[in-house]
């Protein structure tokens, strides 16, 4: 096994996607760990995608995907769980 075949099996990503109620804080939480930035944002709309890639000791690269999911959709998407559990 070379280098590189032991650096890309180290490399593992990670989905997550938020989904809640409108301007309770979701995208600042997400911007202030993606980007160290802390502010006011503006009510999402449709989806907001943020990236976060950290390495860890030795050649571990860890990538974090996070999906915000605006009122709107977030609305169709409560209801499209509450009815697959019917």
């Amino acid at each position: 096994m070379t280098d590189s075949d032991e650096e890309e099996l180290s490399e593992k990503q990670f989905k997550i996607c938020l989904i809640g109620d409108s301007q309770v804080g979701k995208t600042s939480i997400v911007s202030r760990y993606a980007t160290d930035k802390l502010g006011k944002f503006p009510a999402t709309v449709g989806v907001d995608f943020y990236l976060k890639r950290t390495t860890l000791p030795g050649p571990r690269h860890i990538t974090l995907k996070v999906s915000l999911f605006g009122y709107e959709v977030s609305t169709w998407v409560k209801i499209s769980l509450f009815l697959a559990k019917v």
